[in-house]
């Protein structure tokens, strides 16, 4: 875990190592639910799989997280990235693994705004972070994104973007993970408006 060494967070852990009610939304390509670092860290929301909106949020049986891309409660990670990002921020320590979160404790909730291709719409974007907000998330954790690369026929360019489109990750200083300035910093992704 060399970037945990690069940002001292070993110093940072002897001040604390995070709280359990602190919620992280991870606006990204979703979380692994079953992976072992991450199944017990998810968020949970009030509301349960019954086919109603228990929590009066406006998403019907978003345990934990919504799916923008297919508009669903999906939060499958078919890409990676969201769940590389989660386990920076919240990997579960002290269980005999090799790997421990930046906050032990926090409560990871998925939005999911990428697709398989790692692609997604702006809208898709604004749309996790404000449900990412109302839902109360003490942290919002987006993925980063470059210039524009594809228009929606039904969104016009967002003003000042030349076309509109967002190019892959290359064209920004790091990616949603942070700490390589400057650098390519893993897979592309691209969104559009």
């Amino acid at each position: 875990q060399w970037g945990l060494r690069a940002i001292n967070m070993f110093v940072g852990w002897e001040i604390t190592t995070g709280k359990s009610d602190t919620i992280v939304a991870v606006v990204d390509s979703g979380i692994d639910s079953v992976h072992d670092e991450l199944q017990n860290r998810l968020w949970v929301s009030d509301d349960t799989v019954n086919g109603a909106d228990d929590d009066g949020n406006g998403f019907i049986d978003d345990v934990n997280g919504y799916n923008f891309v297919e508009h669903n409660t999906s939060i499958v990670d078919d890409y990676g990235h969201g769940t590389f990002v989660a386990g920076i921020i919240g990997a579960t320590a002290l269980n005999e693994q090799a790997i421990a979160g930046i906050n032990w404790y926090a409560r990871l909730m998925s939005v999911k705004v990428v697709d398989a291709n790692g692609s997604g719409y702006v809208s898709y974007m604004a749309q996790g972070v404000h449900y990412a907000a109302i839902n109360g998330a003490d942290v919002i954790a987006p993925v980063a994104a470059g210039r524009p690369s594809h228009t929606h026929p039904r969104h016009p360019p967002a003003a000042g973007s030349h076309d509109g489109r967002l190019r892959d990750s290359r064209d920004v200083p790091c990616d949603g993970a942070g700490l390589r300035r400057g650098r390519d910093c893993g897979r592309s992704m691209r969104f559009r408006t």
